[in-house]
């Protein structure tokens, strides 16, 4: 795989993400309505309150799998509560990300809340790629699907940038709990987030193999080391998932990245990447 050149390309898309990221903008409220975890409206967006954010795009992501019925958010629930009922796993995803390089082992069960549960859950501690083993301590909890993805995207993309951009390899990846039973952002009302169907994860730091640890907070920071490497993941993220959000999108993410793969909106056709 020639990833020095995939490096080149991604950090060439970070740069000019960098110079969308001083602009700023703003979500109409029409899109925010049906939008991703944390999002505002003009007034209250933070572009406006001198923070800087691109303005998502109307992009469904291809090749990517989402929700797995096709079902919009607004179409939902009950399709949850039934899949939960019938309590299958997949061998075939759990197969395919075991062979991918997967380490994981999978919940006895789930402490499952009103419209909260995960399809097909699995505790995620390492992937093997060709440039080490990547942990991850905080052995988040994921939907099966949400799982490979996230590992496709560690393999073929963090591993390869963290080693071309930094003197050390990407040893560990530090993250939530993946599964959480709450709504978008911590509210305590409104739409509920993916992170209660172990459809997302977010990400606070990257641990090196030299023992130097990256914070995800340090990503708007141009004067920082770390800035392009984490621009790099950032813009990169968009490819693989339909939900990106980091420092300078809100409040709420000043720390971390978060990823996911809902679908947003009536049509549930646009990723948003900020």
């Amino acid at each position: 795989m020639n990833w020095a050149g995939q490096v080149i390309g991604i950090v060439l898309t970070a740069q000019a993400l960098s110079a969308a990221l001083a602009q700023g903008s703003s979500v109409p409220k029409a899109l925010c309505d049906e939008a991703a975890e944390g999002c505002e409206t003009d007034s209250d967006f933070p572009g406006n309150r001198g923070e800087s954010v691109p303005k998502p795009t109307r992009k469904p992501a291809p090749g990517v799998e989402t929700n797995p019925s096709g079902k919009t958010e607004n179409q939902f629930s009950n399709s949850r509560m039934e899949t939960n009922a019938a309590g299958s796993p997949d061998p075939a995803c759990q197969g395919e990300l075991r062979a991918f390089g997967g380490e994981f082992s999978v919940p006895d069960e789930m402490p499952n809340s009103g419209e909260c549960w995960v399809s097909d859950p699995v505790q995620l501690t390492a992937i093997a790629t060709s440039l080490g083993v990547i942990e991850f301590p905080g052995k988040p909890i994921l939907r099966c699907g949400f799982a490979v993805q996230f590992s496709i995207w560690a393999s073929h993309i963090a591993a390869p940038v963290v080693a071309g951009l930094s003197e050390a390899k990407l040893a560990a990846i530090s993250t939530g709990p993946g599964y959480e039973c709450r709504n978008r952002s911590g509210d305590s009302s409104g739409k509920i987030s993916e992170h209660a169907f172990g459809n997302a994860i977010d990400i606070d730091g990257l641990v090196l193999s030299n023992g130097q640890r990256i914070e995800i907070a340090d990503a708007l920071s141009g004067a920082n080391a770390n800035h392009r490497v984490l621009m790099a993941l950032r813009m990169s993220a968009c490819g693989y998932f339909t939900t990106v959000l980091g420092p300078g999108s809100n409040a709420a993410h000043e720390s971390h990245f978060h990823f996911d793969l809902g679908r947003h909106g009536k049509s549930g056709d646009y990723r948003i990447c900020e």
